[in-house]
């Protein structure tokens, strides 16, 4: 309720003494949620500036109370509200906090966010179509990189608490490479973040987090890389090198295998340490134990000698390879394990040349492939073609975004980064919609041509993407994330 000061209330004042209870210890409610980096809510409550207020209204003048009394020490009856400063990638969607009232009070909210220069954002509907909101929790869009100030004030009828906090929106950063090289393919160890790097004529290389710089795996033979998959009982690396397959265990690398195959794609086998690879040409079974190549297929939908690109396991029992052909055998195919040769092949962009280069899965039971021609996305593997979408570049995204889509990284909230020659899309599942960020912005330089993309969420929750392309590797991080 909204108090105001009238005579009467002056008499009932006059006869009555009234001295609020001194705080006992800690100066913050017991009960208050802390913020993000674990700390307790804010004592005093801050203006847009970040002073503290003096203390309570005047209420002669018939103002609310802020809930800060003299001395900067919050009133425990005043509202709450766990605003806190956080860092952001380019096009998030953030929910912001409720507030909560210790006494159980109804509240309301009033937020305003203020842009960086040339930003789009805000509340509402994506993009973000007002810059004030009066929802308890309502989800703030951001934009391009730039500081994105939010401002809060939740008021219980007699007090009202102020908050405010940055919200930094990041740029890409680039890392050092031993020796500058055109990027193939990456693949990040979800475990503890290694990156592993294949490379256009330097063989495979290896990032770990908070490095200055990243490694070279010297038993690659410094041969073009163009997959690597990580074995799930092992701790076994495959490189797919044009000579054939290299395993690393580490340390040391198995000798050279399957000569001649031209691996393209690689995935392992979810028990054991063996590998399905697929190149130029046909689909192979590798057998670590024996170093060979075991099973040798070809589909009868794309017939005998052709050039896959491109290899995942769903989750759900079937293993999926991408076809880099002519639009006479291009596309992908799906086959349960052991390998069925009359499985179907899926045309992404009927009358058109796929040419896919990767093939990846998102959320268990679906598969993200880039292409050529554009994005296509299966959203249930077990009925393929009834939830195959496909999204042609400079029609289904930005008109100018036209280069040819190198890779995909999914992450756990559902959306996924994709690696193209003209710079960076991002898919945001929850708003159902591609945004881009081109070359010579967002950190990204001019001459970027990005060929690999991967995507990790470290132990601390913080976020890490990373592209790999000619010459250069960026990563988009949190602050304190490496170096």
């Amino acid at each position: 309720m909204r108090w105001t000061w009238s005579p009467l209330l002056a008499l009932v004042f006059a006869a009555c003494s009234f001295q609020p209870a001194q705080p006992t210890g800690d100066d913050r409610d017991a009960g208050a949620p802390t913020r993000d980096a674990g700390e307790g809510i804010d004592a005093a409550i801050r203006d847009a500036g970040g002073d503290v207020d003096a203390g309570p209204d005047d209420p002669d003048g018939g103002g609310m109370d802020t809930g800060v009394r003299d001395g900067g020490v919050r009133d425990p009856h005043a509202p709450l509200v766990p605003l806190a400063d956080r860092s952001l990638f380019p096009f998030d969607s953030v929910e912001l906090p409720n507030g909560r009232d210790p006494d159980g009070d109804p509240i309301t909210h009033l937020w305003t966010v203020t842009l960086p220069a040339g930003a789009a954002g805000g509340f509402g509907a994506y993009p973000g179509d007002t810059l004030t909101s009066t929802a308890p929790s309502p989800t703030l869009h951001v934009s391009v990189p730039g500081t994105y100030g939010v401002r809060v004030e939740v008021s219980d009828g007699m007090f009202t608490t102020i908050e405010t906090a940055t919200f930094m929106v990041l740029t890409f950063d680039t890392i050092t490479v031993a020796e500058p090289d055109e990027t193939e393919t990456l693949t990040i160890d979800p475990d503890d973040g290694t990156l592993w790097i294949g490379t256009a004529s330097k063989g495979g290389r290896r990032y770990t987090p908070g490095a200055a710089q990243a490694e070279d795996v010297a038993c690659t033979e410094r041969a073009k890389t163009n997959a690597i998959a990580l074995s799930t009982e092992g701790g076994l690396v495959a490189f797919g090198t044009d000579p054939g397959i290299m395993i690393y265990d580490g340390t040391n690398c198995l000798a050279l295998s399957a000569q001649g195959t031209k691996p393209r794609g690689l995935v392992a086998i979810p028990i054991g340490e063996d590998f399905m690879s697929c190149g130029d040409p046909s689909v192979h079974l590798f057998d670590t134990s024996m170093n060979t190549i075991t099973l040798t297929s070809d589909f009868d939908a794309v017939g005998n000698g052709a050039k896959y690109r491109g290899a995942a396991y769903d989750g759900r029992g079937r293993f999926w390879f991408g076809l880099d052909e002519g639009m006479g055998g291009d596309g992908v195919v799906g086959s349960p394990y052991p390998l069925n040769e009359a499985s179907p092949r899926i045309d992404l962009f009927p009358g058109e040349d796929d040419k896919v280069k990767s093939v990846r899965v998102g959320t268990p039971g679906e598969i993200w492939i880039a292409a050529d021609r554009g994005v296509a996305w299966i959203r249930d593997t077990t009925t393929a073609t009834s939830t195959l979408r496909t999204f042609v570049a400079g029609t289904d995204f930005d008109a100018m975004f036209t280069g040819h889509f190198r890779d995909s990284a999914p992450v756990p909230n559902g959306d996924v980064w994709f690696a193209n020659q003209r710079g960076v899309a991002r898919y945001k599942r929850a708003q159902d919609v591609f945004v881009v960020m081109d070359r010579g912005a967002f950190g990204l330089p001019n001459d970027t041509d990005l060929r690999g993309a991967a995507a990790w969420r470290d132990r601390d929750g913080n976020r890490v993407v990373y592209f790999g392309g000619k010459p250069s590797l960026v990563v988009l991080r949190v602050p304190g994330f490496g170096p």
